[in-house]
């Protein structure tokens, strides 16, 4: 290494914790892209706040890429996750000052972070957030409380028409002024409105819930929810989930064999918590398939499954590969902690999203799927995220059930 080249390093640390004029000049004269390796930083070094090492971690560093960073022991879910009261309000303090700043970027993902991980309330940063017209994502607003539910109302009704992200943080407070403001809008809709019906049904369905045809609200997932651990523990044996397991049952469309996607073992006293409507559940799919159309299959009270007659076949089909849907079959168990129902609500978080219960971890848009006996919503049971199961492996299946009809349904979204 030459003098020049040391010179240029101490330059680039300089910069990275934030003697900005001398970085500037070495990128001016001399550059990165000469250096031999990657500069090393350890940016933590002599942080023990966890609030400091979060703000150093999800901070935006420019010339971050000439620098290797020493990674730091814990995940950021485990940092947020450790915080205790009087941490997680300085996290919302400092988000607000990017919001402020005009880095909504990262002061979105810290919010996000507080509400899904450490199970915080953002009402008293609401609003600030409402001021700049932020209401995406929706999941800000949980459990906002009556007074931002009825300000949103207010804003809805003024405006002359709904507006798709503020009808959503409207739908995600939970209040009982939500719930009456949707039943209100929906018997209000004329026949010639059906598009309002079908915007209060998304709203309300990316928060997790409905209005029935008798006017009352619909949870469309359970608040228990349960991580799925790997390993094997004899003491354990009523919380063994199966998943991914082949079948000898042949799809119809591809002639590929269908997957035991989801197989819920009786006995649990976990599993009872949650409002599963048979004593066993296996959710079947087409590991090919499924992933162009969402599949139903019939189910028996024993677990036993067959495919719906009355599923449709994409016109675009792709016809099945060498090698679709092969992913090795797995056996997990019930964490031993009660998740909060939301903890995995937001997939980018870093944290396992497979779980059985709780709220989706929608990739894309909600997309509850309609049973199509009854025409009633089905409700969620369980999601499997394949990277977890194979590194080649993407996307998440997501299943659901309807027990009046005993059937079950899978969707997947491309991660």
């Amino acid at each position: 290494m030459d003098e020049q080249e040391r010179l240029d390093r101490a330059r680039i640390r300089a910069y990275y914790f934030g003697d900005k004029p001398n970085a500037d000049k070495a990128m001016r004269i001399a550059g990165v892209g000469h250096l031999s390796d990657p500069v090393e930083v350890d940016p933590y070094a002599g942080l023990s706040d966890p609030v400091d090492i979060l703000i150093t971690m999800m901070g935006r560093m420019p010339y971050r890429s000439a620098a290797h960073e020493v990674p730091y022991p814990l995940s950021r879910a485990d940092l947020f996750k450790r915080l205790t009261p009087g941490a997680q309000t300085r996290m919302k303090q400092h988000a607000m000052r990017q919001l402020e700043q005009g880095d909504d970027a990262v002061a979105i993902e810290i919010l996000v972070s507080l509400v899904c991980l450490c199970g915080a309330s953002l009402a008293d940063c609401l609003p600030a957030l409402m001021q700049k017209d932020v209401y995406f994502p929706g999941i800000l607003y949980r459990n906002a409380g009556s007074a931002v539910a009825r300000c949103l109302v207010d804003d809805i009704e003024l405006s002359g028409g709904y507006q798709g992200a503020k009808l959503a943080a409207l739908a995600w407070t939970g209040t009982e002024e939500a719930v009456s403001a949707f039943r209100r809008w929906r018997a209000e809709a004329s026949e010639n409105e059906v598009w309002r019906v079908i915007e209060l049904k998304t709203a309300s369905h990316a928060a997790g819930w409905e209005i029935t045809s008798e006017g009352e609200r619909r949870d469309l997932f359970d608040m228990a929810c349960f991580g799925l651990n790997e390993g094997m523990d004899a003491a354990k044996e009523n919380d063994v989930v199966k998943l991914l397991a082949e079948s000898d049952a042949v799809c119809p469309w591809c002639s590929g064999k269908l997957m035991t996607l989801l197989d819920l073992i009786p006995g649990s006293e976990k599993l009872g918590s949650l409002a599963l409507e048979t004593n066993r559940l296996r959710v079947a799919t087409c590991m090919h398939c499924g992933c162009y159309e969402d599949l139903y299959m019939d189910i028996s009270s024993t677990g036993d499954y067959c495919w719906y007659p009355g599923n449709r076949k994409p016109d675009d089909l792709p016809p099945r590969g060498d090698g679709d849907g092969a992913v090795a079959p797995a056996t997990r168990f019930l964490s031993d902690r009660r998740r909060d129902a939301y903890e995995a609500a937001d997939w980018t978080l870093g944290i396992s999203v497979s779980q059985i219960g709780g709220f989706p971890s929608w990739v894309q848009d909600a997309r509850y799927p309609a049973c199509p006996t009854c025409r009633g919503t089905m409700k969620f049971v369980a999601q499997v995220d394949l990277g977890e199961f194979d590194r080649l492996a993407q996307g998440m299946f997501y299943t659901f059930s309807c027990g009046s009809c005993c059937r079950t349904a899978t969707v997947y979204q491309q991660s």
